[in-house]
């Protein structure tokens, strides 16, 4: 399988070099979490207003690999 995903990989861009755990290799982009907005609020900044969400999950729920592998994912809300 990994030949199969190194030789897509090198189709798509050359420059791109992976290396990563056999686990995750597989299956980091596959998470999905549907959470319930329980409340949001706006903060205004110097730049402008920031929207603040809060969803019925956390840090010790479905986000602890990123509170550990010190990474960040960006939501993207299933509805607008």
């Amino acid at each position: 399988v990994a030949e199969s995903v190194n030789a897509a990989i090198e189709d798509i861009d050359p420059s791109i070099q992976v290396i990563s755990e056999p686990g995750r290799y597989y299956v980091d982009s596959a998470f999905t979490l549907a959470a319930l907005v329980q409340g949001k609020k706006l903060i205004k900044t110097e730049d402008g207003v920031k929207h603040v969400y809060y969803i019925n999950d956390g840090t010790y729920g479905a986000f602890i690999e990123e509170m550990l592998d010190i990474r960040q994912k960006l939501p993207t809300p299933l509805f607008q």
